[in-house]
């Protein structure tokens, strides 16, 4: 049908990235965004698979079915942890798009741009950041890791690329 369902915060929705993303793709596919309040502090709560957590997915998720959404693209880095229950709820004529993928290979090319990708051929690692400086972070990332992890804290400034 070309329609495409966004879930994401209203803040991302409202945004001036995200407008002029749906106004770039505007002629060619129906662009569905829907807000989901309340799924960042499911996913942040540890809560994946609780009723509420459901009946939030699926009040989310069945307008975007209704609406012949084609795909539903995960425009919350929180989002991706409740990508099998979204799925599960959509169905199998929908595909879920996780954007996390989309959103490396920007990164990857804003770094080129900027001359300071490393082209190392030894394996990289894991390692995890946020602004968070209560350690919560520690606590929820370790949860939804599945194990014991550090969480180092950005900068209160961060260069922007």
């Amino acid at each position: 049908t070309g329609a495409i369902g966004v879930m994401a915060t209203r803040r991302t929705l409202s945004s001036n990235n995200s407008q002029m993303l749906f106004a770039r793709f505007a002629d060619q596919v129906t662009i569905i965004p829907q807000a989901c309040p309340g799924l960042v502090e499911q996913v942040e709560r540890g809560e994946l698979t609780t009723d509420k957590t459901r009946a939030l997915v699926s009040q989310y998720v069945l307008p975007l079915v209704e609406q012949n959404a084609d795909f539903i693209v995960l425009g919350c880095t929180h989002y991706p942890f409740l990508a099998a229950l979204i799925q599960e709820i959509a169905g199998p004529a929908v595909s879920v798009i996780d954007s996390g993928f989309a959103i490396a290979r920007e990164l990857r090319s804003r770094l080129e741009k900027a001359e300071i990708l490393t082209h190392r051929a030894s394996p990289g690692s894991v390692q995890f950041w946020s602004s968070d400086y209560s350690g919560q972070a520690r606590r929820i990332i370790s949860h939804l890791w599945g194990e014991d992890i550090e969480v180092a804290m950005l900068p209160r400034r961060v260069l922007v690329l």
